[in-house]
């Protein structure tokens, strides 16, 4: 065999097959490929904007417990043997009276009341019956409690007393409405008496509205009507009557009857609900020594069937029911 005429037979190479896409099918692949990409684009914005909503939310969280940091803060910077001090101080000046003393002394101690007062001290020089002695015994912050006007200091106070006709020892619990400022501590408002049974600088005063709200003579009528039946019951402590009367009923305790309403003490505010605001002045007497003392008063009533309701009572003046 010739081995010379023996040929490698050469493959022929395939040409690639050249598919042609037609225009149609070009523009579906292009839609959905930009349909894809405004999917991814959509969900990147909505993720974008759920993470800065979430950072809002915990820059606020921050910012809130900072704003309550601060306020602990201010409430834990009250100087509260200060406070205390100054309480105690008032209350031994309050308490200690001797009508038998010379005009003097007398004066004296108005003149010193007059230094822990934002108003007129006349308002503490109430009428009193002759021959009265009343020395103080003891006297102690029992509580502190903060309102938006002021810091309401609940005091017990034992104190013997004595007139031509009496003599006794007394115990009570007498709330101070103080203000403070930068260590500097103002009574703003008359002491008021609470039950027994109840837990509980200058300064601007805690005064009456400047102009009382004009309302019509007949609701004049029976609101005051409505009010000398409520603080009667109101010193008399008998919670079945007063829950008729009022939302929370509160007690004067057994010590005092209802005098009167203060003369031309009465004054109405606009308030933000359906509520009426009151304000007045009312005096107490002692049922043994037939001393006087007056309170301030401000009311959210409301108007019933037959008569009238408390929804709120303050023992201080402000238009502020929180």
């Amino acid at each position: 065999m010739d081995l010379k005429k023996i040929k490698k037979k050469e493959k022929k190479e395939k040409m690639p097959k050249v598919r042609l896409v037609s225009q149609k099918k070009a523009n579906k692949a292009l839609a959905v490929f930009a349909g894809v990409l405004l999917l991814f684009s959509t969900i990147g914005t909505i993720r974008s904007n759920v993470l800065s909503s979430n950072m809002n939310n915990v820059y606020s969280k921050i910012e809130n417990l900072g704003n309550d940091k601060n306020k602990i803060s201010e409430k834990e910077s009250i100087n509260l043997p200060m406070l205390s001090y100054y309480a105690t101080n008032f209350m031994n000046e309050y308490i200690t009276i001797d009508s038998e003393k010379k005009e003097e002394e007398q004066e004296q101690r108005l003149k010193k009341l007059a230094d822990y007062l934002s108003f007129d001290v006349e308002q503490l020089d109430e009428k009193q019956p002759e021959k009265l002695v009343r020395t103080l015994k003891s006297s102690e912050v029992i509580n502190v409690n903060e309102t938006a006007e002021c810091f309401l200091v609940t005091m017990q106070v034992s104190y013997h007393v004595s007139t031509k006709d009496v003599k006794a020892d007394r115990s009570e619990k007498i709330v101070l409405p103080i203000q403070t400022k930068d260590n500097l501590y103002s009574l703003v408002s008359r002491p008021y008496v609470i039950s027994e049974g109840i837990p509980q600088g200058r300064t601007k005063a805690l005064s009456q509205v400047e102009k009382s709200l004009e309302i019509d003579s007949k609701d004049k009528e029976s609101i005051e009507k409505f009010l000398q039946l409520f603080f009667t019951k109101y010193a008399e402590n008998n919670k079945e009557e007063l829950l008729v009367l009022m939302k929370e009923p509160e007690f004067l305790g057994n010590n005092e009857r209802f005098k009167e309403i203060e003369k031309g003490s009465i004054q109405y505010f606009n308030t933000e609900k359906e509520n009426m605001g009151v304000q007045l002045s009312v005096v107490f007497e002692d049922k043994e020594t037939k001393i006087l003392r007056t309170e301030n008063f401000s009311l959210w009533i409301t108007k019933t069937e037959n008569s009238y309701f408390i929804n709120t009572l303050k023992h201080y003046f402000t238009e502020s029911g929180e």
